[in-house]
C-alpha cells in the first residue's frame, strides 16, 4: 500500500514544480520544505489521518493541543506537526487556517506555514480511489456495540449473545463487527482472550462515525419548556436515572461543574410524551431541549438492578465528548477537550 504521506508530498511537489526554489521531501519523519536558494529548511512533523471534514478536525486539534500540554518547552520535538490526510473539505481547512496547524491532503491542497514560511494551495478535487470493500464496523450498528466496548472495556469478552442484548442489535451483527475490529488492529486475541487496542484511534474514529451516521438516527427532535421555572432547574427534572439521562452541554456542566448549558439534551428509552410531561415541554424546532434515543441499556452495561437507584445523571463521558466536539460553539470545543484529556485519555469512558 502506498505510503500517503509519500503521496502528499510528491502530489504536492508536482503541483511547486521545478522552477520554484521550494522543495518538499520526505517519506517518514521528518517532512521537510527547504528553500533552495537560501537554504531554509522548515522540519514538520507528519501526523496522519484519514479524510478530514468539520466533524472530525476539532478533534485532531485536540489531539494536537494535548500532545503539546505534555510537552510545553517543546523539547521533545522542534518540528511544526502537520496534518496529512486523503482529503481535506474546505470547512475543515478553513478551521486548521484559523487555529494556525498545518495541512496536507493527498490532492495537494494544503496550508503549510512556519517562520517565513506560508505555503497555501486549495480547489484540488479529491483523487478517485478503486472501490474498497466496506468497513461495516462503523455502519450504525456497528457504532452502538463499539461505544459499548469503550465504555466497558472488559465486554470485550462477553459472549456475542450478551452484547447483542446490550443494544438491540443481531447476534450475526455482532460477529461481524467484532471480526472487522480484529482486521483493523482494534481487537486482538491473545490465548483464547480478546483484548481492545489502539483505544484512542478507536475512540476517534467512533466520535466521527457517530456525528456523521448515528446522531441524526437516534433524534426525536427539538423541544421547549412551557414554564420558564423550569428551564432554570433542569439538573433536577429526571426521576428516572436508569432510563433518561443527560448528554452534550448538561451532560459537559455535570462531568466537569464548569459549563452552562445553552442546548439541553437527553437520552432517553422513555416515550417522548412521558419525558415531555416530567419536563413540562412541548414540541418546537427552535427549542432549548433536544431528545434522542438511548440506544444501549444501562441497567444490563453497569450490572445493577434496575430496583436500585441510579446515581448517574449524565450519559458516560465518551458520548458526551461526541456530542461537544462537532458543535460550532467554542465553549463546546474547549469543554470537549476537557473531557478528552481528563476522562478518556487518562480516565475511564
Amino acid at each position: 500500500m502506498e505510503d500517503p504521506g509519500a503521496e502528499a508530498v510528491d502530489t504536492l511537489q508536482s503541483i511547486l514544480g521545478r522552477e520554484t526554489c521550494l522543495n518538499i521531501e520526505g517519506t517518514g519523519e521528518p517532512i521537510v520544505v527547504s528553500n533552495q536558494e537560501t537554504e531554509v529548511m522548515w522540519p514538520f512533523h507528519p501526523i496522519r489521518v484519514g479524510r478530514l471534514d468539520r466533524n472530525r478536525v476539532a478533534h485532531q486539534v485536540n489531539k494536537i493541543e494535548h500532545r503539546a500540554s505534555e510537552d510545553p518547552d517543546g523539547t521533545a520535538s522542534k518540528e511544526e506537526p502537520l496534518l496529512i490526510s486523503d482529503y481535506v473539505t474546505a470547512g475543515a481547512a478553513e478551521y486548521l487556517r484559523q487555529e494556525g496547524i498545518s495541512y496536507l491532503d493527498a490532492s495537494g491542497n494544503c496550508c503549510i506555514q512556519s517562520g517565513s514560511l506560508f505555503l497555501f494551495v486549495q480547489g484540488r478535487k479529491p483523487k478517485s480511489r478503486g472501490r474498497r470493500g466496506s468497513v461495516r464496523a462503523f455502519n450504525s450498528a456497528g457504532l452502538k456495540l463499539i461505544f459499548v466496548l469503550l465504555v466497558q472495556e472488559n465486554l470485550v469478552n462477553q459472549a456475542y449473545r450478551d452484547l447483542a442484548g446490550l443494544v438491540d442489535i443481531s447476534q450475526g451483527t455482532v460477529t461481524y463487527v467484532m471480526q472487522d475490529l480484529k482486521e483493523l488492529g482494534f481487537v486482538e486475541e491473545r490465548k483464547k482472550k480478546r483484548i481492545l487496542r489502539n483505544k484512542d484511534d478507536l475512540m476517534d474514529r467512533w466520535a466521527t462515525g457517530y456525528t456523521e451516521r448515528l446522531r441524526s438516527k437516534l433524534s426525536r427532535g427539538r423541544f421547549k419548556f412551557l414554564s420558564s421555572r423550569k428551564a432554570t432547574g433542569w439538573q433536577s427534572h429526571l426521576s428516572n436515572l436508569w432510563t433518561t439521562r443527560w448528554g452534550g452541554e448538561p451532560g459537559a456542566d455535570l462531568l466537569t461543574g464548569n459549563f452552562r448549558p445553552e442546548l439541553l439534551t437527553l437520552y432517553t428509552r422513555e416515550d417522548t410524551s412521558t419525558v415531555c410531561r416530567e419536563l413540562e415541554a412541548a414540541p418546537d424546532p427552535e427549542g432549548s431541549i433536544e431528545i434522542l434515543d438511548m440506544f444501549w441499556d444501562p441497567v444490563k452495561l453497569e450490572k445493577q438492578d434496575d430496583t436500585s437507584e441510579s446515581t448517574m445523571a449524565h450519559v458516560p463521558s465518551l458520548l458526551i465528548y461526541a456530542d461537544l466536539v462537532a458543535s460550532a460553539d467554542p465553549r463546546a470545543r474547549r469543554a470537549a477537550k476537557t473531557i478528552w484529556d481528563q476522562y478518556l485519555v487518562e480516565g475511564e469512558t
